[in-house]
């Protein structure tokens, strides 16, 4: 069977709750939602939300589990923490990426992409030596440090200086004789 809850506003009664004959809770529905996500369904005709409130230097965390003991309980995560205001993401049970107060992103791991990388930047395919054009930062008229971090291999890592799409100058290091090279147009 199913359960049913309500409430009766000016004498008129209406469903506000249910749990259906297989245990999905319907919140301001009789309909559940996708089959694969209707264990909870709340709907309204207006915006519709969910708010997790907590102490203000404590956490909200809402947690997707595969089993109920160890990491199995804690395979991915979304954490909001009041104490320094910051949004965590973990992904198998690791922290995969972290936003602080100030909007600053924290990714662990690789950004594995198939292409370039573009950081304030639409395309590489505009620049000079274009083919080297793995990550590109495009500073506009700040000044801007760039890191570059290679580990050993067959590869060398080289920083190429553009201005105005001209190629002005170029920076590589060689692995195998521990030198740099450089040229400037």
């Amino acid at each position: 069977g199913v359960l049913t809850f309500g409430t009766r506003d000016a004498g008129t009664y209406g469903e506000r709750m249910r749990i259906d004959e297989v245990g999905r809770l319907l919140l301001g529905t009789t309909t559940e939602g996708h089959a694969d996500a209707d264990d909870l369904t709340i709907a309204t005709s207006g915006t519709t939300g969910i708010t997790l409130r907590s102490g203000t230097s404590n956490d909200g965390i809402i947690y997707f589990s595969d089993g109920t003991s160890g990491d199995d309980e804690i395979r991915g995560m979304i954490q909001y923490a009041h104490g320094s205001n910051s949004f965590k993401f973990k992904t198998n049970t690791i922290t995969a990426l972290t936003l602080d107060v100030n909007q600053n992103a924290t990714f662990a791991g690789d950004i594995d992409v198939s292409g370039d990388v573009n950081i304030n930047a639409t395309s590489a395919s505009n620049l000079i030596g274009s083919q080297y054009s793995d990550l590109l930062i495009d500073v506009g008229n700040n000044a801007n440090y760039v890191h570059i971090k290679k580990n050993l291999g067959q590869n060398q890592p080289m920083l190429n200086i553009t201005h105005n799409q001209d190629y002005m100058a170029a920076l590589r290091y060689a692995n195998s004789g521990n030198a740099w090279a450089c040229g400037i147009k």
